[in-house]
């Protein structure tokens, strides 16, 4: 489950900006609430951030 990529700096339009369905279970989540966003990923692994040295 990979929303689509915000940049830094980005800002919502709107409250409704940090909510999104979970293509598994069609449940709305909000992204703002990492517990919830792990409890979406369905068992799917988690992907990591990419790290520069």
């Amino acid at each position: 489950m990979r929303p689509k990529f915000r940049t830094e700096g980005w800002t919502p339009a709107s409250e409704e900006d940090h909510f999104m369905i979970c293509p598994t279970c069609g449940e709305r989540i909000d992204c703002r609430d990492l517990g919830e966003v792990l409890e979406h990923l369905h068992g799917e692994p988690v992907e990591g951030e990419p790290v520069r040295h």
